[in-house]
């Protein structure tokens, strides 16, 4: 496992290429740890999550009524991520969990 190629600080995963929620449909469809962001820059982590494929994730997340709400509360919503083999799924999205803390 490579930690060395994952975001490690929050300012690292501003930085990421990312999508506003409404697009999702555009994510990649490869494999990888995803971060949903929210609010007005800088935006804070929300929720972090692990997909074999990006796309196909996002097609029926459980938590697309939470980020529908804040979309229509007009609080931005955006998905950020890194790609990772589908082999170092678990254990990356697990080491950016106990990072991150997100709520």
């Amino acid at each position: 496992m490579d930690y060395h190629s994952l975001p490690l600080t929050r300012d690292d995963v501003l930085k990421l290429q990312r999508v506003v929620f409404q697009d999702r449909g555009q994510l990649p469809v490869e494999s990888g740890i995803y971060f949903v962001l929210y609010g007005e820059p800088p935006e804070r982590i929300a929720y972090i999550g692990k997909a074999k494929n990006f796309q196909k994730r996002w097609v029926g997340h459980h938590r697309i009524p939470e980020f529908i709400l804040l979309t229509k509360l007009y609080i931005p919503v955006s998905i950020a991520w890194v790609v990772v083999p589908i082999v170092e799924l678990e254990s990356n999205e697990m080491f950016l969990i106990s990072t991150f803390a997100p709520r």
